[in-house]
């Protein structure tokens, strides 16, 4: 992800309007698996309404959940979690950006 898209991405979960809050879930005890390869990550997950993304990034959907993962400073991963985001801490399966599947969950259900 090029940087300039990564530090607005940041921005926007990190720095958004008090307002706005409602939309954003962090979920300290999160786990992504990476789906290919079983790998799973144990890391900080940003839930984020699309309607906080568009139109600034143009691949977001104003009805749908992302689930952000920001790895080191230069690197996220966007991963689209559908209508209803993460409903259940046991998970639910996305698709990132890339198009490889994942699954995002709270620990220890990855």
């Amino acid at each position: 992800m090029p940087k300039k898209l990564l530090a607005a991405l940041a921005t926007i979960v990190y720095l958004q309007p008090a307002a706005s809050l409602a939309v954003t879930t962090t979920i300290p005890d999160g786990c992504i698996k990476y789906e290919e390869t079983g790998k799973v990550y144990e890391v900080q997950v940003q839930i984020v309404d699309g309607g906080d993304l568009w139109p600034k990034f143009s691949w977001a959907n104003v009805l749908t959940k992302y689930a952000v993962v920001f790895w080191k400073q230069d690197e996220a991963t966007v991963i689209d979690l559908g209508v209803f985001g993460l409903l259940m801490d046991t998970g639910v399966e996305g698709t990132d950006l890339q198009g490889r599947k994942w699954k995002v969950a709270r620990r220890p259900w990855c």
